[in-house]
């Protein structure tokens, strides 16, 4: 089980551990690194002037921020993403995913930043599998589905189609390489790819 969980409180995003262990996030930040070609999505403890356990005046606050924020970057709420800034389309993909993570964060799903929603096909008895791809929000996931299942179809043959269609799609949150909550299972046969 995690150390702390990232919770709504009245309306507030807070880090939640035992006992008496809440503070405040701060907003979710975008920082541009030109220099290095990378754009930092993360989210941050609030101030210290807004701090919930400065406000309770605990002896061990600044421990407890400090292990607050090292969790927060350990648990995959730092991303980085990669661009080059001298192409104008590069640095257009790399701030759209940015935003992503942002929106797909402060719309209240607080899976790590660096966790993607990741796509496999698998045969009916579960003797093949086919990766499909990752995806930083599940709608995007999902909104993929169609357009896979026409490509499983379109590169098998004809006595493949019945076995493609009896399959199943698992969308799974995976961060460095193991599930990390999320996972949803739909029969290909209910996805409508016409």
């Amino acid at each position: 089980m995690s150390k702390y969980k990232i919770e709504n409180h009245d309306g507030r995003l807070a880090l939640v551990g035992g006992g008496e262990q809440l503070e405040w996030l701060d907003e979710i930040e975008i920082i541009s690194f030109p220099s290095e070609s990378e754009i930092c999505v993360r989210v941050t403890l609030c101030d210290g002037n807004a701090s919930n356990l400065y406000a309770w005046d605990l002896d061990d606050a600044d421990e407890i921020r400090a292990a607050m924020s090292e969790w927060l970057e350990d648990s995959g709420y730092s991303e980085s993403i990669h661009g080059d800034f001298r192409s104008e389309e590069s640095t257009a993909e790399a701030v759209a995913s940015a935003r992503a993570l942002r929106d797909r964060f402060l719309g209240g799903d607080y899976t790590p930043l660096d966790a993607r929603y990741c796509v496999w096909w698998s045969s009916e008895d579960e003797q093949g599998s086919i990766d499909c791809g990752g995806f930083i929000t599940i709608e995007e996931a999902r909104a993929s589905l169609p357009g896979m299942t026409a490509e499983l179809l379109r590169v098998g043959n004809e006595d493949d189609a019945a076995g493609i269609l009896a399959g199943t799609f698992l969308i799974a949150a995976v961060r460095d390489n193991t599930g990390c909550g999320f996972e949803e299972s739909l029969n290909v046969a209910d996805v409508d790819f016409h």
